[in-house]
């Protein structure tokens, strides 16, 4: 909206969360909506709107609205107002409207954040739907607290409490601790690398229990912390894939499940897709995200399903980011982190990601120039350039880099140096160098200061 006379802007910035268990406040559960239509109004003096604005939340479920002039917002909401074709299906309700707050003034320009906003679903999340399965390993729902924490637990919370009734827990001290401690419990069987092994949550809830109220809240706290990823394992509630483990997968592990059925390419871009709204907010590993990337997946999984040419093709249906300085003819920006080359079109693939594209990779979107969109866990591969312009696969595993390396390297006419390069490939490729006791004996250390 214009205001006669101004240069100046305003600009309206905030995140759209799916509220899985429906109870009207952002817990570890809930994930940014991608595809949300957020509705942004002012009202006059006399009551009447004076400007309606609605934009669509992106990917990692943010929206940002901007406002030519100087317009008054401090009488403005903003709200969930439907859905975009391709959200999600968390959108049956819209959760309450949230003011704009004033976080940024200088010279004539303004920009207000907006609250999290929230949007639900037809029914809150049921931990008895099979992808959920996985986290229930040693008990189910309907097992009673009393019987996992023993007779202190059921002298505070009943004999007939149940675990699934203990994630309820909410607007107490010790609900709350229950509902911590459950969490707890169910991160521990999901993963060895959780904070807490199954028998000290049950032994810190019990030393809560005994102790002070100050007590209580402490570990109710530390369970908290470890639940949001404090420490050595982020802590998310993925859907289970079947039984695989895709956080840990290789690349051989993915191939091998393609092959028994056990996952598809949509699954597995699906799942990197909810990986990356998740944990990009935090990490910062993701650029952007190729709109194709589902409809590339889908035809991976017909050429597969109908041994069409490419199948077989040792990357065919696996995702995998390019970095940000790396060419792609497609929907994707190229522009080296930087908003001067945004919306530029470059004229053609990079040499490495033709040969990506030929070897079957899915080009799942554009990384920052930084690394930490692999160990973050956003995808399983990565590839980058280092110095001199050197294109290198950035993998979890030698063997991945590998399998990368196989596919990359070669002759680009448009590139001399890969001419000269050419000669020192090994025939038959890298791959035949792999030793699986490669780094027997071997001792690994990191140096915490140069040597002298």
């Amino acid at each position: 909206m214009a205001i006669d006379g101004t240069e100046a802007y305003a600009m309206v910035t905030g995140t759209v969360f799916c509220d899985q268990c429906k109870d009207g406040q952002i817990s570890l559960f809930d994930y940014p909506l991608y595809g949300m239509k957020v509705g942004m109004a002012c009202a006059g003096s006399d009551g009447q709107t004076t400007i309606w604005r609605e934009e669509t939340t992106n990917w990692f479920g943010s929206y940002a609205m901007r406002f030519d002039g100087t317009p008054d917002l401090r009488n403005c909401y903003a709200q969930v107002s439907g859905t975009n074709q391709g959200s999600t299906g968390c959108g049956a309700a819209a959760g309450p409207s949230q003011s704009l707050r004033l976080m940024f003034r200088m010279f004539d320009m303004e920009i207000y954040t907006v609250d999290p906003l929230l949007s639900q679903p037809a029914q809150p999340m049921n931990w008895t739907m099979p992808q959920y399965s996985c986290f229930w390993k040693m008990v189910n729902q309907d097992t009673k607290v009393t019987v996992v924490f023993g007779p202190l637990a059921a002298a505070r919370y009943g004999t007939d409490m149940t675990l699934w009734g203990g994630l309820q827990g909410r607007g107490n001290l010790y609900r709350t601790l229950l509902r911590e401690a459950t969490t707890a419990l169910l991160n521990s069987y999901n993963s060895i690398q959780f904070a807490y092994s199954s028998l000290s949550v049950i032994g810190n809830l019990n030393a809560a229990l005994m102790g002070s109220p100050r007590e209580a809240l402490l570990t109710a706290l530390r369970f908290r912390r470890a639940n949001s990823g404090f420490g050595r394992v982020p802590c998310r509630f993925s859907h289970c894939n079947l039984g695989l483990v895709l956080k840990e997968a290789t690349l051989q592990d993915i191939q091998i499940a393609f092959r028994q059925g056990q996952i598809t390419s949509e699954q597995l871009v699906d799942y990197y897709l909810e990986q990356i709204r998740a944990l990009n907010p935090v990490v910062h590993g993701v650029l952007e995200l190729n709109p194709d990337a589902i409809t590339l997946a889908k035809s991976a999984d017909y050429q597969r399903k109908t041994r069409k040419v490419g199948w077989s093709m040792s990357l065919h249906g696996i995702p995998i980011l390019v970095k940000d300085t790396i060419a792609t003819y497609d929907k994707l920006n190229t522009t080296a982190g930087s908003f001067a080359l945004l919306g530029s079109r470059v004229p053609r693939d990079a040499g490495v990601v033709a040969k990506l594209r030929r070897a079957g990779a899915i080009v799942l979107g554009k990384s920052t120039l930084s690394e930490w969109a692999v160990s973050g866990h956003l995808l399983l591969l990565k590839v980058g350039v280092q110095e001199a312009a050197k294109a290198r696969p950035i993998c979890r595993t030698v063997a991945d880099a590998v399998q990368v390396l196989d596919a990359i390297v070669g002759i680009d006419p448009r590139d001399s140096a890969t001419i000269r390069a050419s000669r020192y490939i090994p025939p038959g490729g890298y791959k035949k160098f792999l030793k699986a006791d490669g780094l027997r004996g071997k001792r690994l250390g990191i140096a915490k200061r140069e040597a002298r």
